[in-house]
């Protein structure tokens, strides 16, 4: 199975959300060594993310922005 890095980003938040519910052990475990395989990822793809936005950002000040305009958007 494909799984595109968008997805990694995007599961993040609602995995946070099911870690804090009430599950059985067994279920609470299992989407627990989930998390922690899909925790190692997206601090890649973060790191990378990060890297491409200081390379081809521009600053404004205090903060770095990307036109989604320019040919390095996408």
């Amino acid at each position: 199975m494909k799984v595109l890095n968008a997805d990694i980003m995007n599961a993040k938040e609602p995995l946070e959300k099911i870690l804090q519910l009430p599950l059985p052990v067994k279920a609470a475990l299992q989407v627990a060594k989930f998390a922690n395989k899909l925790e190692d990822e997206w601090r890649v793809i973060e790191n990378v993310r990060q890297g491409l936005i200081k390379k081809y950002g521009k600053t404004n000040g205090d903060q770095i922005s990307v036109d989604h305009k320019s040919k390095e958007w996408g």
